[in-house]
């Protein structure tokens, strides 16, 4: 997957696949809130199959701390997250706590385990995720956050989060 002017490039390698693609925010060079990207070394957080951050399988909704990592004044997390061993089709939704989740993270699947890169706001260093129509796993890792502050950057780019409107 490549972007390029406002343009989004998705190759696909081996036999015919239906492809479904959700905008649920973008990064741009420059924040005009002087707001920064932070990357981080991707930090596994929760994964229900071992205990880590809470048990499963479940629907949910389950609200988690995030790593200590995420400064208190962070607008936002990146998340790489998995659906592992849904038992029924499905949905998993992310969202700061108190805030109605409306955008889809990942579709589950019956049997089949799934990751996404998701965006989501958070509060008191929290996020909150429920299943919606299946009971599965879920493994999550912490890949970056949005800043408040411009001089808690690393090298990454500036960015801001523009969400997009519901499925």
């Amino acid at each position: 997957t490549t972007a390029s002017n406002g343009q989004v490039t998705v190759t696909l390698a081996g036999s015919p696949t239906n492809l479904v693609i959700d905008l649920v925010g973008y990064y741009e060079g420059i924040a005009t809130d002087g707001s920064t990207y932070v990357a981080v070394t991707p930090q596994r957080f929760v994964d229900t199959r071992s205990g880590l951050g809470a048990s499963g399988p479940g629907t949910g909704p389950l609200t988690v701390t995030l790593p200590a990592t995420v400064p208190q004044n962070a607008l936002a997390v990146l998340l790489d997250v998995s659906v592992v061993g849904p038992d029924t089709s499905g949905y998993l939704r992310l969202t700061a706590p108190g805030v109605p989740a409306t955008t889809t993270a990942i579709t589950a699947v019956p049997g089949e385990s799934r990751t996404g890169l998701v965006i989501t706001g958070l509060r008191d260093g929290q996020i909150t995720l429920a299943a919606f129509g299946t009971n599965t796993h879920l493994v999550i890792d912490l890949v970056g956050y949005q800043s408040a502050d411009p001089q808690a950057a690393s090298p990454s780019p500036s960015a801001t989060i523009s969400p997009s409107p519901s499925p």
